[in-house]
């Protein structure tokens, strides 16, 4: 089966429900707006009535952070510290991380080596066989064990032989942890102590939670927008724009590496159809809301020069951009500023 084309074809009776317009004026869309569409391929898609902005004057609801979140931060930030360190002896333990050298050969043949790879022994993330193996081993001494290799293991070539595994441990190392000290914090935070690190951390979760609220709002506004508003879509350009979202999906699983089908039943639990339909709504979501952008930048005059683009983003030179980043910087401060007025915090 032609998978694209059932893609296409699904996505084709999920559009049918998508609600048009069908007066030819519009609204004037932002030539910042009309690029961004441009380079995403979707054309002959247009706001026909932007809805009536809702009044949402926003103001910072109380937040609460609590101890635990608070030590549940600093644990991880302590984790983020941790590092390699060598034991003072030469036998293998339980729990210990190696530099392991290894060379695997199947029938006479090398089929894989490595000069030095760490693993946690006894984690069982290597092989178990070979860790068991590891207990006891000695600093800088060749071993050899040999191994059957599953006959269901994913390399069909070697499935079902015996193999040979010649290793030796480089070095054994234990995990450091840094403590939570006055010390710890003054190197690494610029702080006076522990109290006022955990004022800081404190702060830094109380920034995320306004932020996460702030999202939120503006995402319901959006919402609101998008049901009070009036489009023009053209079914086949919505189309092509819902495939581009599913391609999305699919690099993201082969990111994860898994296929397309374990990404879904995974993170949505849902079938094909149900996931195109999924894409199709995501598509017809974000077109709207890049015409309500478009719209609303219009509006009120909003205007981006590479001057924006590179206060906001310190390190970039505009002139170093080509025209294609330039477009998207572009389109990232707009939308950022439509959001703001959106929530009457005009900067």
């Amino acid at each position: 089966m032609n998978i694209n084309r059932y893609i296409r074809n699904v996505i084709v009776i999920a559009l049918i429900i998508v609600t048009c317009g069908c007066s030819t004026k519009h609204q004037i869309t932002h030539p910042i707006v009309k690029e961004k569409m441009n380079l995403l391929g979707i054309q002959n898609c247009q706001i026909t009535k932007l809805g009536e902005i809702p009044e949402c004057k926003y103001t910072d609801e109380e937040i609460e952070v609590s101890i635990s979140e608070i030590e549940e931060n600093i644990q991880l930030i302590l984790e983020s510290y941790e590092k390699l360190k060598p034991v003072d002896r030469n036998v293998v333990k339980k729990g210990d991380f190696v530099n392991l050298t290894y060379t695997v050969y199947c029938e006479g043949k090398i089929v894989n080596e490595s000069k030095g790879e760490e693993i946690k022994v006894g984690a069982g993330f290597f092989n178990e066989e070979i860790e068991r193996k590891l207990i006891g081993a000695k600093k800088n001494k060749m071993y050899s064990i040999n191994i059957q290799v599953p006959k269901e293991d994913e390399n069909k070539e070697y499935a079902g032989k015996k193999e040979e595994i010649k290793y030796q441990v480089n070095e054994i190392y234990y995990m450091f942890q840094p403590q939570l000290t006055d010390k710890f914090v003054q190197e690494n935070y610029g702080l006076k102590n522990i109290e006022e690190f955990y004022e800081y951390e404190k702060n830094c979760i109380l920034e995320e939670k306004k932020a996460e609220q702030i999202n939120e709002k503006r995402e319901d506004i959006m919402e609101e927008l998008i049901e009070k508003s009036i489009f023009n879509m053209d079914r086949n350009y919505l189309l092509d724009y819902a495939e581009v979202v599913y391609h999305e999906y699919e690099d993201m699983a082969t990111g994860y590496g898994s296929s397309i089908e374990e990404f879904i039943k995974d993170f949505f639990n849902e079938n094909l159809d149900e996931f195109y339909e999924r894409c199709c709504n995501e598509a017809e979501k974000e077109i709207k809301k890049f015409l309500i952008i478009g719209a609303i930048a219009n509006k009120i005059n909003v205007d981006i020069s590479d001057k924006d683009i590179e206060e906001k983003y310190e390190n970039l030179n505009a002139d170093n951009l080509d025209d294609m980043d330039i477009v998207l910087y572009k389109y990232e401060i707009l939308e950022e500023k439509v959001l703001n007025y959106l929530l009457k915090k005009r900067k």
